[in-house]
């Protein structure tokens, strides 16, 4: 592969540069609201439109106008909003421009439970429109909803925390469109919007902006983009927007070799709008000379960029540039990046001229002590910190009981509350009600707690419990509660799919994660954002004269690094041991239908690799289209059967490689006949009805209004070892995999609790509805997830056993589930918590990969939070392969922000050195450009006796992929390689001194004497 990109470069116009900035008419046409935030102080926010759209504001603060003026929101309550009434001057429905400038302050993790909301007036699925920024993403979504169907945008751009934006919304006739920092980030095709009495607000009730809101406009018409670049500019000035410079362009430069075509990536919006008379010329020409072919352009494009491709053929070796030049009217000004024909080779350094440093050793494990006090609390020593370790036990119809670290016992909960047993590794305390027996485990880097708890009575015990890690000495700059970064209290956040929470400050963070079933599924967190963090649970319950052992973990590290914490979990839990074989594709097309016809020809799988290929649903049945099929139905279903098969048989003829399978959410079942189809096995809700999916079946997209008027809907069942539903799903399996040819399953909620967590039916043992008044058991229940973990061990083993394999989708990773050969992934959203799971992967998000550039950027954002990425409704017919490609297969040994390590490649969006510690294999790189196009890598490696390791080099938003081969070369002194794949070889680039040795697989010894510079290949199998 010899392609190569020149790297971007950020041009400065040379020249008359003419002041773009917006001057303001008094009342500018269709203005109106205008809202400035200047007023530093009151309870009203005044519109400077002089049309008398005032607002009441609620919850927020001022900043002075010395310091730029604006209201600051979200101090941690919902009522933080400027509250406008039902102002019908202020709800445009038809063709309508919203303007605003913000600082988004919100944690720069993504929070998916909460969104930062901008402007709205919107009732959910019923009217009005809201625009917010994505707490899952920090992308811009604008959403208009009518009559239970909504239409939204979502944006490509991922905000920077705490920097100011300026977004924008204009609405023209039947298209809405998006804008982030003056250009267009996402459109969409939308009808005119019911608007009903929801009040219009600024930030809102329940999910307020987060940050601070400079300025906001609305305009009840449709503003062109030249207008959108002209009040960019002029409140970039006034709000000092960071890399925003008027009066320049930026010109990316990309050089394909194989494909013999180069490419101008032009941004205009520095010198937006064009004067009438100027032009801009985009070319490519000899270097400093004649131009060979151009584009010219007269008029901006409306997205502000454009991409320009100049053919190479026929071109004579030599140095050439592309060009972009503004001319007329005044302003004059050029730029150009230079590269040259042919491609050439790769320069191997001498090890003798440029040194290639080891690779960075892994953190050092902190040394941990603890030490028994006479209240049963543990103080906890780590890497110099003392740390205090406490807990509490509700008591039925009293306070609690606890474990302190300060004086004696504190019995303030029971008078009978004692300690029988107080030593370094072993508390225990017993009162009326309870005993708990506490051990605790000292291992490198952590300690490991197991707290036995042995109900005494001769009624089921309901207890809160809390256990809390409070450092004794400086306050730490942050804590982490679930991944969720937070510098502010957080009283309760449910924490069962990331059950951790973690403090950190420079080079050092602590931090204690659940590690049993029941603990995980029920944890909740909290924390005070500086000194400690609480893991705790408010449902937790045992029967008359039963125990369970609760075993959770503090953790320390000295780099105070989210991510270390996590490998260490990781690797302690033994969750690094699940391989993911390939990539995953989603056929377009089959969530409506099934058919042959879907099943794409060899260059589409060619471009992916994948090793799993799943059908996206089994939605609109091929019997019955007016209903839709989820779970297990199929079975009812033959037509529905023989379709799929034939997919799975046409498939196995493309590609035979790969595992065919569909998609099942197993607890959903289309029926209209809940009470009768599986009795034993419903999801009940504490009133006694049984459990429907969360849907608005009314408007008719997958069940008929006929159906749906017979009662028909997804109802939610849930599997076990004994009851009709799960020996339903097991016998699944044999029609599935014999009879439909599916080779696997795509698990969606495969451990989620679709539609309720916990079911009332039944008792689990562990679980409860507790008065936190009286700490009194007000209903038992069952955590769907515990009671179904057995069968669905059991269905992935008999889908096992006939050599499928389960790909889980929305998962909470509980000890048992990881302990399982399941690929684990997230659906859609990306984050640190996906970092627990044992294969960190998230699907593609279908709202931004509508181009290959966009599902590139998608790639990049998921990575940067260390996870991988399988496609999900990208465009099917991609123009080349992209960095998902070359992903796997992969054992995950660690995650990082950006860095992706497993045991047989690496993935990674930042320079730097990489390698395996004490591994001689050669490494063979990948190189992705920032369209996510493949490019020439030329990485340098230095083999020596210690190990091989590559030095990255990226430039921005690249990203690489580094494959361990199993060729090794050995020498006596340092030799530096690149090596590159061409088909079926591998062509080594070698420089160095002295004999060396090349082994590689079914191949006899190679040896050779360096002299400096070499090149030699050798035979891939």
């Amino acid at each position: 592969m010899h392609m190569e990109r020149v790297a971007p470069m950020n041009i400065l116009l040379i020249g008359s540069i003419v002041c773009l900035a917006f001057a303001a008419a008094e009342n500018p046409k269709g203005l109106v609201a205008h809202y400035t935030f200047d007023e530093g102080s009151g309870t009203v926010l005044h519109d400077r439109s002089g049309n008398g759209h005032d607002g009441a504001i609620s919850g927020a603060t001022w900043i002075s106008p010395a310091e730029g003026g604006g209201l600051q929101f979200g101090d941690g309550s919902d009522s933080n909003y400027v509250d406008f009434g039902d102002n019908h001057a202020l709800k445009i429905a038809g063709d309508s421009t919203i303007l605003a400038w913000v600082r988004l302050d919100a944690s720069p993790y993504p929070d998916d439970a909460t969104n930062w909301t901008v402007v709205d007036c919107e009732r959910y699925r019923a009217e009005g429109f809201v625009l917010r920024i994505d707490g899952g993403s920090s992308r811009v979504t604008y959403r208009a909803s009518q009559e239970g169907a909504d239409q939204y945008a979502f944006g490509a751009t991922v905000l920077s925390n705490r920097e100011v934006h300026f977004l924008a919304v204009v609405r023209e006739e039947d298209m809405a469109t998006v804008y982030v920092n003056g250009l267009p980030d996402a459109s969409f095709t939308v009808r005119p919007q019911k608007l009903g009495p929801a009040p219009f607000r600024i930030s809102a009730a329940g999910q307020p902006f987060r940050g601070t809101i400079f300025e906001v406009s609305l305009l009840n018409r449709a503003i062109s983009a030249n207008e959108i670049a002209a009040h960019f500019w002029r409140g970039a000035k006034r709000y000092h927007k960071e890399g925003a410079r008027e009066g320049q362009f930026s010109l990316e430069s990309y050089i394909y070799y194989d494909d013999r075509e180069a490419r101008a990536d032009v941004a205009f919006l520095g010198v937006m709008p064009l004067i009438p008379g100027e032009e801009v010329r985009v070319a490519l020409a000899r270097q400093g000379g004649e131009v060979l072919a151009s584009h010219t352009v007269e008029e901006i494009p409306r997205e502000g960029r454009g991409q320009y491709t100049f053919p190479l053929d026929g071109l004579a070796d030599g140095e050439y540039e592309l060009r972009a030049e503004l001319a007329g009217a005044g302003r004059t000004a050029r730029t150009a990046t230079a590269f040259r024909l042919p491609a050439p080779n790769p320069v191997v350094p001498s090890p003798k001229d440029v040194t290639i440093g080891p690779l960075p050793a892994p953190p050092t494990p902190i040394e941990c002590h603890v030490e028994a006090t006479p209240g049963g609390g543990t103080y906890v020593n780590a890497g110099g910190t003392r740390f205090a370790l406490e807990s509490s036990f509700s008591v039925p119809n009293g306070g609690d009981n606890r474990l302190v670290c300060a004086g004696a016992l504190d019995a303030s909960g029971e008078s009978q509350w004692r300690l029988v047993h107080s030593e370094d590794d072993r508390v225990e305390a017993r009162g009326q009600f309870y005993t708990v027996a506490r051990k605790l485990r000292t291992e490198p880097g952590r300690i490991v707690v197991t707290d036995t708890i042995a109900n005494l009575t001769a009624e089921p015990l309901g207890l809160i419990f809390h256990n809390r890690l409070t450092a004794t000495g400086e306050p730490f700059e942050k804590a982490l509660v679930a991944a969720k970064e937070t510098v502010r209290p957080v009283d309760d956040r449910p924490l069962k799919f990331c059950p951790n929470a973690f403090l950190v400050k420079p080079e050092f963070g602590a931090g204690l994660v659940a590690l049993d079933d029941v603990y995980i599924v029920q944890s909740r967190g909290a924390t005070d954002g500086q000194t400690w963090v609480d893991l705790y649970s408010r449902e937790f319950a045992l029967d008359a004269g039963a125990s369970y052992t609760l075993e959770w973990a503090v953790y320390a590290n000295v780099t105070g690094d989210y991510y270390d914490f996590v490998n260490a979990i990781r690797r302690d839990e033994r969750r690094n041991e699940v391989t993911v074989e390939g990539g995953l594709s989603f056929l377009q097309g089959t969530q409506s239908k099934r058919d042959v016809s879907l099943v794409p020809g060899p260059n589409y799988f060619a471009l992916r690799e994948p090793k799993y290929v799943t059908l996206a649903c089994l939605s609109w049945c091929t019997d019955d289209p007016s209903i839709s099929v989820e779970g297990i139905e199929f079975v009812d279903f033959p037509q529905e059967r023989k379709q799929v098969r034939a997919m799975m048989d046409a498939l196995a003829t493309v590609r035979p490689d790969a595992k065919g399978m569909f998609h099942v959410a197993h607890q959903l079942y289309a029926t209209n006949r809940p009470d009768d189809r599986f009795p034993d096995s419903r999801v009940i809700n504490a009133d006694g009805t049984q459990v429907v999916y969360p849907y608005e079946y009314a408007n008719g997209a997958y069940f008929s209004a006929e159906r749906v008027a017979d009662n028909w809907r997804w109802w939610i069942f849930y599997p076990t070892l004994e009851n009709s539903f799960g020996k339903a799903l097991l016998d699944s399996v044999d029609v599935m995999m014999d009879e439909m040819g599916a080779e696997g399953v795509f698990s969606d909620g495969f451990l989620f609790g679709y539609g309720a967590e916990y079911t009332y039916d039944r008792w689990d043992g562990h679980s409860a509805d507790i008065d936190p008044a009286t700490h009194l058991i007000t209903r038992r229940k069952a955590s769907v997830m515990l009671i179904t973990q057995e069968a669905m061990a059991a269905w992935c083993r008999k889908i096992w056993g006939k050599g499928g394999v389960v790909i889980a989708n929305g998962v909470v990773p509980t000890r048992s589930l990881c302990a399982l050969p399941v690929i684990t992934d997230k659906e859609v959203t990306e984050g640190p918590d996906v970092a627990l799971l044992p294969t960190p992967v998230t699907l593609g998000n279908p709202a931004v990969c509508d181009s290959e550039e966009g599902v590139y950027k998608d790639v990049l954002s998921k990575l940067r939070w260390g996870n991988l990425y399988f496609y999900y409704n990208e465009p099917a017919a991609l123009a080349y392969e992209s960095v998902p490609k070359r992903m796997y297969p992969i054992t995950v040994q660690e995650v990082h922000a950006g860095y992706v390590k497993g045991k047989e490649r690496l993935v990674t969006m930042h320079s730097g050195l990489y390698g395996w510690m004490g591994d001689r294999d050669l490494h063979l790189a990948y190189r992705y450009d920032g369209r996510g196009h493949p490019i020439r890598a030329a990485f340098v490696s230095a083999v020596d006796a210690d190990s091989v390791r590559t030095q990255v080099s990226l430039d921005e938003n690249e990203c690489a992929v580094i494959e361990r081969v199993p060729i090794q070369i050995e020498s006596t002194l340092p030799v530096h390689v690149i090596a590159e794949r061409d088909a079926g070889n591998l062509h080594l680039y070698l420089n160095g001194r002295g004999a060396i040795r090349i082994i590689a697989p079914n191949a006899a010894p190679r040896e050779m004497t360096l002299d400096g510079p070499h090149e030699t290949v050798l035979q891939m199998m």
